[in-house]
């Protein structure tokens, strides 16, 4: 590929990433800073309906409107396949793209008429659509980009998903939307509109179309548009050929890869990997009220809040750029260890200071 192509696909994959992940990202972190807001939108709320305001109450309401993601975005990816794999990534992509927009609409309405639900209803169908298009997204990044740009292609998700989540923290701020919920919606509205509209003439990828939909002459097409004209595409359909034909001679099962040893420690493996991301969507829903709960000062909280998720893009753009010069192995347990030390560190504090209050409290 060209310079000028290869500048042209990152586009086209940050395009792609940005429309998955505005929803993404905004979600995770638009509970965030503005907290107290939030609370005095369902104390509001409830006393309009004359229903009392308890703390426990909120709680209640708080976490399941907080927590729904994570159900929704269980059940999006289950559904993911029954869509991205018999009606295409581009299908998937756009129809769970519609479903997000109308969720980021139904937030807005929740908070025009000071209905909770709306906001629980919008909060689950953005988790289950979020997961949908997550995938359509890692599909279009793996299967539209050559093989040796394919990891640094799908960087791009990562780092996109990184900034939309910092954009979400930093709206919520309270110097800018923060003391407005309905500023705050009613802009992921405006987004969640243009992610659906240049989706449209992005083509299929060229992997389903020769191989699910068997139209050589239109996979040439889509080879074109996200390799340039300049490319040589029976080459790339020939090697889309060969891929396919090693994954119908893969037949893993469930059986198979547990009673398969290194099988069975690449999926262990994969999942102590992944607890490291556990503390990250704690600290990206709730690390104002975290902080405020550690005696900050509300401003200094949510700007200690935004601060960590500017520290989540650095470190997504370093890794983007490291991970390939250093290794996986090294980077992932050096970032590990700081990690964990740095949650230990967090509790240490936490205790010193609830044990300060018993004593004070004596």
């Amino acid at each position: 590929m060209t310079l000028k192509d290869t500048l042209k696909l990152t586009g086209i994959c940050f395009t792609l990433s940005l429309s998955c992940n505005f929803q993404y990202g905004f979600s995770s972190t638009y509970l965030n800073t503005p907290v107290d807001e939030f609370k005095n939108y369902l104390n509001t709320s409830l006393s309009k309906r004359h229903l009392p305001m308890s703390e426990s109450t909120y709680n209640w309401i708080w976490n399941l409107i907080a927590n729904c993601w994570f159900i929704g975005f269980f059940f999006g990816i289950w559904l993911s396949p029954l869509i991205n794999d018999k009606f295409g990534r581009k299908i998937g992509f756009i129809s769970m793209n519609a479903v997000s927009l109308l969720a980021s609409i139904l937030r807005f309405l929740a908070i025009l008429c000071y209905l909770p639900e709306l906001l629980f209803l919008g909060r689950l169908l953005a988790a289950i659509s979020t997961a949908v298009t997550y995938q359509s997204l890692i599909l279009y990044l793996q299967e539209c980009s050559p093989t040796s740009l394919r990891g640094v292609m799908s960087f791009t998700s990562e780092i996109s998903y990184a900034f939309m989540a910092l954009l979400g923290m930093f709206l919520g701020l309270d110097s800018i939307f923060g003391k407005n919920l309905k500023l705050l919606l009613g802009f992921a509205v405006i987004p969640s509109l243009i992610a659906l509209i240049v989706l449209f003439p992005m083509p299929e990828t060229p992997k389903f179309l020769y191989i699910v939909k068997k139209d050589p002459k239109l996979a040439t097409k889509s080879i074109n548009f996200y390799h340039g004209q300049s490319s040589d595409a029976q080459s790339v359909l020939h090697e889309i050929a060969l891929e396919a034909e090693q994954e119908s001679q893969s037949n893993s099962s469930i059986k198979e890869i547990f009673t398969t040893p290194y099988l069975r420690k690449a999926v262990l493996l994969s999942c102590l990997a992944l607890q490291n991301t556990v503390a990250l969507w704690a600290i990206l829903l709730s690390s104002t009220d975290f902080l405020k709960h550690a005696n900050l000062k509300e401003d200094i909280a949510e700007w200690s809040s935004t601060g960590m998720a500017l520290a989540y893009v650095i470190g997504t753009i370093l890794g983007s750029t490291c991970i390939e010069k250093y290794g996986r192995r090294p980077m992932i347990l050096i970032f590990s260890t700081a990690n964990t030390a740095s949650l230990l560190f967090f509790m240490y504090i936490k205790k010193i200071d609830i044990t300060s209050g018993v004593k004070n409290a004596r």
